[in-house]
């Protein structure tokens, strides 16, 4: 029998199959991931106008530690189970071994992630439906009763919090607004603490155990045992003084990640490394949350009890969006500066479930703005000359230029889609199509999504396929082409065709700058590369993000495996080297160098493995850098 607090794991049962754990395989776990899938959540749960997010990274040693440990039920049953795991041979033994370290050594580093204005942990301690169960008890399953316009639609989502805990843990304090009763508005609930393990299923003792546990108050029905929620004053007690510790005045739910780690990356997630890359994200896929004032995001750190907070702020670059976003002409863009937006046209199948419909015509607006020659180089690369797919989430789903001619001016877009367009049914109609479209990392339209077959009537693939078609027309038709990519000589084509004599430009000076000392391709199947980067504007550490690709014929780039590069000579500089992967979450596609403020230019040779094949023979061997400037962004 549990006593109160204990972590809590059902017993497997003979003949029972064992499980695996954690269900994050559906995506490529990045801090954008957890950007993304934690602010939506959010986002989906906003009670009034705004949503208040704020990410808080604190690193524990000594009494701080071990309060800490003791928060989290360390000995309470975690402990042993973690110690059976890493004895094993699952996945996670390496990552539970690694938590069992720092907890001896009482070294931990912890993420919290808070949101105020929010619904909060309401409902049931089990059920069908209510965001408590849906969050804390519950796998693969989502609330059918939440709003159509919410970010996500398949309940995998979740998985990204204990992805990012060594330990497969994740503690929660909550105050509810819980749901509205018998035509009565919803009223403030009392507060809720509770724990959930994502683990696998092992053995302690002569016990088997399934994976899921809880951490709470022991309860029994039917005569089984089983942990539920802390309420009440015992629960803010609980938290009081730790991270979980919030503002009980505003509801919503604060999320503790303990032995906070990247699972996609060979290294420690410090606040240091990942406050930045946390902004980046933010500004990344939520400049239209930022920019309609329905979102507002705080990260930094807490140290002795204090925290340290700074508000995101709305990316210089997507002023360029707003500008897009203001258009009201629909004829070609003729101007450096210009904007235009013109309707796409999609048609929804029949939808056979609920909320069915039959057969309509709605449209997403697509919105183009042509970046001016001297702002060009201030909108990140991987956001210029794509169009940013968004609906009423008001999260970029997709930063999309698959169908997109490379001919046409340097620009930035907007498809507005669904509810973020407007209130119509047939908006509500359309917001729900590519909702469905979505796989579950929520991260594109995708015309061979299952939902779509199983939804709607035939044709809803072929309508998803049109629409990215016909983004690629309206761009070209609003944008034309241009002999070369740059967009600059048509500006002084103009120019001269209008009489002038054209403008003499100071020449800027570039933030960063890669000159390419050699590629050596004489061995086969490989492929070495030398560059130095100089950073000659800026203050503050920064990074430069660094891939071996190969060039097609299309002008597309492919990254290549890296197999090794220069560590020893980057340490000794004072810089870190981080491994980025692929899709597989094995294979490195490039490596991003952080380097100290002081350190204004370095020297990176990177060693990549290719095909030996025809084509990749044919194709030109490059090196493709992004950076980032510390309080500043990508470039």
């Amino acid at each position: 029998m549990t006593t109160a607090r204990e972590w809590f794991f059902q017993e497997r049962n003979p003949g029972e199959g064992k499980r695996g754990g954690n269900d994050n395989f559906a995506f490529q776990m990045s801090v954008d991931t957890l950007v993304r899938e934690t602010i939506q959540n959010s986002n989906d749960q906003r009670t009034g106008k705004k949503v208040i997010v704020e990410f808080v990274f604190e690193e524990h040693s000594g009494a701080s530690a071990r309060k800490l440990l003791d928060l989290i039920g360390w000995d309470n049953g975690l402990r042993q189970s973690l110690e059976a795991i890493a004895k094993g041979d699952s996945h996670l033994a390496r990552r539970a071994q690694k938590a069992l370290d720092a907890a001896k050594g009482a070294k931990i580093t912890s993420l919290t992630i808070r949101d105020l204005g929010a619904r909060g942990l309401e409902g049931d301690e089990d059920g069908d439906s209510g965001n408590f169960v849906m969050l804390c008890r519950h796998v693969l399953v989502t609330d059918a009763t939440r709003n159509a316009r919410r970010g996500g639609s398949f309940g995998i989502g979740k998985s990204v919090l204990w992805a990012f805990s060594e330990a497969s843990v994740a503690l929660f304090s909550s105050l509810p607004l819980e749901k509205a009763t018998n035509g009565k508005p919803g009223v403030k609930g009392v507060p809720r603490f509770f724990g959930r393990a994502y683990l696998v299923s092992h053995k302690v003792g002569t016990t088997d155990y399934n994976s899921d546990g809880h951490l709470g108050d022991p309860a029994a029905t039917n005569g089984k045992t089983w942990a539920v929620s802390v309420r009440g004053a015992t629960a803010q007690q609980i938290v009081s003084g730790t991270p979980l510790e919030r503002d009980w005045k505003e509801t919503g739910t604060s999320i503790l990640i303990p032995f906070v780690s990247n699972p996609s990356v060979a290294e420690d997630l410090t606040a240091k490394s990942a406050v930045p890359k946390i902004v980046e994200a933010v500004q990344k896929w939520f400049w239209p949350s930022l920019d309609d004032g329905l979102l507002e995001v705080r990260v930094g750190t807490r140290t002795n009890g204090k925290e340290n907070l700074a508000v995101v702020p709305f990316p210089t670059w997507a002023g360029h969006f707003r500008t897009a976003l203001g258009a009201t002409s629909d004829q070609k863009i003729v101007d450096e500066d210009g904007s235009a937006r013109v309707d796409i046209g999609v048609t929804v199948p029949k939808r056979d479930v609920d909320p069915k419909h039959a057969k309509l015509t709605g449209a997403v607006t697509l919105h183009i703005a042509r970046l001016p020659e001297d702002s060009i180089d201030d909108v990140p690369e991987e956001i210029r000359n794509k169009v940013a797919l968004v609906r009423g989430a008001r999260m970029v789903v997709q930063y999309y230029d698959k169908s997109i001619s490379p001919l046409v001016p340097p620009f930035v877009g907007v498809a507005k889609a669904g509810e973020y367009r407007g209130t119509t049914a047939a908006d509500g109609s359309v917001e729900a199509f590519f909702r469905d479209s979505e796989p579950p990392a929520h991260d594109r339209w995708e015309p061979n999504a299952g939902k779509l077959k199983d939804n709607y009537a035939q044709g809803a693939q072929a309508e998803v396929r049109k629409f990215h078609e016909s983004v690629g027309t309206k761009v070209k038709e609003l944008l034309g082409g241009t002999p070369s990519g740059s967009g600059r000589t048509p500006r002084k084509l103009a120019e001269l065709l209008r009489g002038g004599k054209g403008v003499t430009r100071k020449k800027r000076t570039e933030r960063f700058h890669m000159s390419k000392k050699s590629i050596d391709r004489s061995k086969t199947g490989v492929i070495s590369a030398s560059v130095t980067v100089d950073r000659n504007i800026g203050k503050g550490g920064w990074t430069a993000t660094l891939a071996v690709v190969l060039v097609d014929e299309q002008g597309s780039n492919r990254e290549l495996p890296i197999e090794s590069w220069n560590d020893s000579a980057l340490k000794a500089l004072g810089a870190t080297c981080t491994q980025n992967f692929g899709k597989d979450t094995v294979t490195v596609r490039s490596i991003s160098v952080n380097v100290p403020a002081d350190v204004e230019s370095i020297d990176v040779d990177l060693t990549a493995t290719t095909v030996n094949s025809k084509v990749a023979d044919r194709a030109l061997a490059d090196v493709k850098a992004q950076y980032t400037q510390a309080n500043r962004g990508t470039k």
